[in-house]
């Protein structure tokens, strides 16, 4: 039997209310897991190959400067950490190719999402301009498209909200590779990419991983687009250099 005097109606009430705590938090949970795998399956691979990669994927002892890779390591760790408890920002990797930026970009999305009820999607952008090359090709391809900028950035008539972390992955790299010669992105692309940026801008948080050089992005993009992209809080700006990557693994 309880320990309360169920005759006394505001008792009973605040008792199973208290009993039933624990259920609501449990069903909480897993709403917010369902939600969130809901919204992630949609994102864009390079390759169409999902991968994943945690933060205790992250070995220091196998890079070559271990107090770097423990310093970018815990920074990433931290911001992770901050956006998880509700804040929203931009964050910035950037680096040469192969260093493991991608990789911690998908650890923090990994943390955010045990730790909190945000959704996320991961982008790459270079598969995101082979949709844009190809979008009057087919009606899929159009849709594919158009459901990723309505993810990135909300469609209120559609009543879909913002992605809360969106991770633009390989920003740049839809510019030419950094052997060429830079040419300015595609002008559609471009005004997709803005509008999105702005939207999310100081409302939502986007995790940008570049293998180019800022001076590179500005050949290819217009400044109001990469002023709303690029934080230039420099605990929000992560330089991999020297890094080796630990690959993340293919889900």
């Amino acid at each position: 039997m309880p320990d309360v005097d169920l005759t006394d109606k505001q008792a009973a009430v605040d008792y199973l209310k208290k009993k039933a705590e624990p259920l609501h938090d449990e069903w909480r949970k897993e709403n917010a897991m369902h939600n969130f795998n809901r919204v992630y399956r949609k994102s864009l691979w390079t390759g169409n190959q999902p991968v994943k990669f945690t933060f205790a994927d992250w070995k220091t002892d196998k890079q070559a400067d271990k107090k770097q890779a423990a310093e970018i390591g815990n920074r990433a760790w931290t911001l992770a950490k901050m956006i998880a408890g509700g804040q929203n920002m931009n964050v910035y990797f950037s680096g040469d190719p192969g260093t493991g930026k991608t990789s911690l970009a998908l650890a923090m999305v990994d943390k955010i999402r045990n730790e909190s009820g945000k959704t996320a999607l991961f982008v790459s952008t270079d598969a995101l301009a082979e949709l844009y090359d190809r979008r009057f090709d087919d009606k899929a391809t159009q849709n594919r498209l158009y459901e990723l900028i309505d993810l990135m950035q909300g469609n209120r008539q559609l009543k879909i909200d913002p992605v809360d972390v969106l991770v633009l992955d390989d920003f740049g790299t839809e510019g030419g590779m950094r052997t060429d010669t830079k040419s300015q992105v595609r002008v559609d692309m471009q005004k997709g990419l803005f509008s999105v940026a702005d939207a999310r801008f100081g409302k939502f948080t986007t995790i940008v991983t570049t293998n180019n050089k800022t001076s590179e992005l500005q050949e290819m993009y217009n400044e109001k687009l990469l002023s709303r992209l690029i934080t230039r809080n420099p605990e929000h700006r992560l330089t991999f250099n020297g890094m080796v990557d630990v690959r993340a693994s293919m889900i």
